[in-house]
């Protein structure tokens, strides 16, 4: 699967966080996640620091408006990760 297929499949996911609080969008944030998970990573640490380490790549077909989620950024928004995502991998 492409990085772009993966944008795509994510496209129709809600995002129940307050839309007024949100630094990072949804979609970059679970992009990132699938991508640092495949290529071995096993903390939030892990994926802020695969996201900087290929911000180049990752701007090529993500917003990122706000830039690459911090560690302890991406371990607060870990509380939506299950509701989110929890329909979205089962086939």
């Amino acid at each position: 699967m492409a990085a772009d297929d993966l944008v795509a499949h994510f496209s129709g996911i809600y995002d129940p966080r307050c839309a007024g609080k949100i630094e990072h969008r949804l979609m970059d944030v679970l992009v990132i996640a699938v991508c640092e998970t495949i290529a071995g990573a096993e903390s939030w640490e892990d994926m802020a620091l695969y996201g900087r380490s290929k911000a180049v790549w990752l701007g090529g077909f993500l917003a990122m408006l706000g830039g690459i989620p911090s560690r302890k950024k991406a371990a607060w928004d870990d509380q939506y990760m299950t509701q989110i995502i929890s329909g979205k991998f089962h086939a």
